[in-house]
């Protein structure tokens, strides 16, 4: 079999399923209010603890366009999108401080763990990065846990991988 891609910047605000049940296939899937095409961006799969409705919440990124330009431009936004509904939803800090957001990024790595959506690195205006960042999924908002001054904190660094295991966040690779 043969694969195919293109990379106009409109292909890239599409959503695809890879469907397992019975045969490996990917399926496009229909949504509405679909956010700006981006690269390097994370997306974390969770149940809504309120009405037990499967999201996925997507973070930051670079812009994507063929003016180069906006190529260069790191974002900072969250956007939920609703599995059932097909419907994207921006988050913004509502009522809390609004200070209190980490910077525009990409290639930053981010897991879940309980409530929390753990955010690490990537790279932005300021170059490579080492915060640590807890977006609250009850509350919507942000907490930052380290400021990258930390003993123990890991060099800035972005296109690493990250991973839980038994509640325990590591990260390993990517550019330092």
């Amino acid at each position: 079999s043969t694969m195919s891609s293109t990379s106009t910047a409109t292909n890239c605000t599409q959503c695809h399923a890879l469907a397992t049940d019975v045969t490996v296939r990917y399926e496009r899937v229909r949504t509405t209010g679909a956010p700006e095409a981006r690269q390097g961006h994370v997306a974390i799969a969770f149940t809504d603890a309120t009405s037990g409705d499967e999201k996925v919440l997507i973070f930051g990124g670079r812009g994507v366009s063929r003016n180069r330009a906006e190529r260069r431009r790191y974002l900072n936004d969250v956007v939920v999108l609703d599995v059932a509904t097909g419907v994207w939803t921006p988050w913004s800090n509502d009522g809390g401080d609004a200070g209190a957001w980490p910077s525009a990024r990409h290639n930053h790595t981010a897991v879940l763990h309980g409530s929390g959506v753990y955010v690490f690195g990537g790279s932005g205006d300021d170059g490579y990065v080492n915060d640590t960042w807890r977006l609250d999924l009850l509350t919507r908002q942000w907490q930052l846990l380290d400021g990258g001054a930390g003993e123990f904190c890991p060099p800035a660094r972005h296109a690493h991988a990250a991973v839980v295991l038994d509640g325990v966040a590591g990260i390993g690779g990517g550019d330092d």
